[in-house]
């Protein structure tokens, strides 16, 4: 989980949409897949 391999940043771009439903829908968000506070805010930083 430390390790932020290829793979790991491909499925985080795959998470971009869930995480657009996340921010309104926290129920969404588990259903798409758990991800660690660091990953959301990682993906929040790279939006900008």
């Amino acid at each position: 989980n430390q390790t932020w391999t290829s793979p790991t940043i491909v499925k985080l771009m795959d998470h971009f949409s869930c995480l657009d439903s996340c921010y309104y829908r926290a129920k969404h968000c588990l259903m798409c897949g758990s991800l660690s506070i660091e990953v959301r805010l990682l993906a929040a930083y790279i939006r900008i």
